[in-house]
């Protein structure tokens, strides 16, 4: 096990973490920054970013991350790719000690960052579904695998929902928002983008069930079940219901 000390450790690399991350490091102060994933966090999975000062004209959720890695590479801030499983204080030596499980990371002082995760529906066929990756809950693990013209059922009813869907679109993929209510959560400009994209079909009035697959020349295609019996078959699944 590698051990690693400084004056300063933040764990969570997002928003967040990377401007506690560049203001300690501006007061001349040892700082590394630790994410289990890339700098930027959430927000990576944005398709606009319109509300952060500094953009008038809007920035994607990539571009804004490319920021963050250019200004902490530009004041000389550490930062390490690892995911923290324990955290314990040593009194006897008065610091924290943060362990992966391949390093160990002392200090002073723990700036905590990790922000929230994506929360799951729980029901029948999901977990397989994610382990056979056919449902996901972030659109940037799938923009990773550089999917084009597929069918992908989104579920939720909120900004997240809406702004992924738009995301994807952008490919040429064909997408269905499913929600509970045609009472939508999310922001009337992001459901009007979504309502005037050729690409994008929203399903209102649907209550999940639970979730199947059925295998059509050698690919298998992951299906959403509704309580009024309805079956959206797709290519793939995204979850975006909230935190």
């Amino acid at each position: 096990m590698v051990n690693k000390k400084s004056q300063i450790v933040v764990i969570g690399a997002g928003p967040a973490g990377c401007a506690a991350a560049i203001q300690l490091k501006r007061y001349g102060l040892e700082v590394i920054l630790i994410d289990r994933d890339k700098i930027g966090g959430l927000v990576r999975n944005a398709n606009f970013v319109e509300n952060y000062l500094g953009f008038p004209k809007g920035i994607s959720g990539v571009e804004f991350c490319y920021t963050l890695e250019e200004h902490l590479k530009h004041l000389e801030v550490e930062t390490v790719k690892d995911e923290i499983v324990t955290l314990d204080w040593d009194k006897s030596q008065d610091e924290f000690i943060a362990k992966s499980k391949k390093n160990q990371y002392n200090c002073q002082y723990l700036v905590i960052a990790t922000g929230t995760k994506p929360r799951r529906l729980n029901l029948k066929g999901e977990v397989e579904l994610w382990k056979n990756g056919l449902l996901f809950y972030e659109p940037a693990k799938m923009l990773e695998k550089l999917f084009f013209n597929k069918k992908i059922a989104i579920i939720g009813s909120g900004d997240a929902a809406f702004d992924y869907a738009i995301n994807l679109a952008n490919r040429d993929n064909h997408i269905t928002i499913i929600t509970r209510t045609k009472d939508y959560k999310s922001l009337p400009l992001l459901v009007k983008r979504a309502t005037d994209n050729k690409f994008i079909t929203i399903k209102p009035n649907q209550v999940i069930k639970e979730f199947s697959a059925k295998k059509e020349k050698e690919e298998i295609h992951p299906i959403v079940k509704t309580k009024s019996k309805d079956e959206i078959v797709s290519d793939f699944i995204l979850v975006a219901v909230g935190r």
